[in-house]
């Protein structure tokens, strides 16, 4: 696997200068380059069918807010991943590019195990900018996404479990929340329960104390 690849590198590249068989190393780098490519391959074709989902569904959860998902690799400075052969070639440029410093450093520096994926709303770093209830917001768009894309695979929609997925969300965002389509039985948990759901839905009541333990009615 990838990872065990990535651990017999790195146990290269912490020997000493003089202790380091070139020809193993060489042979660690191949695999870590046949692959990390196709884990990144797949990872950008994995979030290019999503984005869009995740994009429409966020768009309809928050009333407007536009998110952006972009794949960031560490190979490649570009958001098109879609030649392997091609994506191979840049991942030996960088890592004979990143040569010396994996040395000083004893690590990979180079791979997918460095990638990241960018999450913007309305132009602005999640990370930094999103407020609790974008951040929620968001997770929740992302497994709607998955919903689809499951669909559109399998022809089915999978029944997702949508645990505690009222918290850190205003009155508005619950609202649309409960008014996306019905497409598929939904589990949804909440300590702060919307009444309106009674209308659409099944209740049961988790009870639970010292003495009488957990109760379900």
């Amino acid at each position: 696997t990838y990872n065990q690849v990535l651990r017999q590198r790195n146990a290269c590249l912490r020997l000493a200068p003089e202790a380091v068989d070139e020809e193993t190393l060489a042979v660690w780098d191949q695999q870590l380059i046949e692959l990390g490519s196709e884990i990144t391959l797949r990872r950008w074709q994995a979030l290019t069918a999503l984005a869009p989902l995740a994009e429409e569904q966020h768009a309809r959860l928050s009333g407007g807010e536009k998110l952006s998902l972009r794949y960031q690799s560490a190979v490649a400075g570009r958001e098109d991943f879609s030649d392997a052969a091609d994506l191979a070639l840049l991942f030996e440029r960088e890592l004979q590019r990143h040569a010396a410093s994996e040395r000083l450093r004893g690590c990979s520096l180079v791979g997918p195990h460095r990638d990241e994926i960018k999450i913007a709303v309305n132009g602005q770093p999640a990370r930094e900018f999103a407020s609790q209830g974008q951040q929620r917001t968001l997770a929740i768009s992302m497994k709607l996404a998955e919903l689809e894309t499951a669909y559109i695979e399998r022809g089915e929609y999978p029944v997702p479990l949508l645990d505690d997925v009222f918290s850190e969300l205003d009155e508005k965002r619950r609202s649309r929340l409960l008014l996306l389509p019905e497409k598929t039985q939904t589990f949804i948990s909440a300590a702060d329960f919307d009444p309106s759901l009674l209308s659409r839905g099944r209740r049961w009541l988790v009870e639970a104390t010292p003495e009488s333990g957990a109760k379900i009615r």
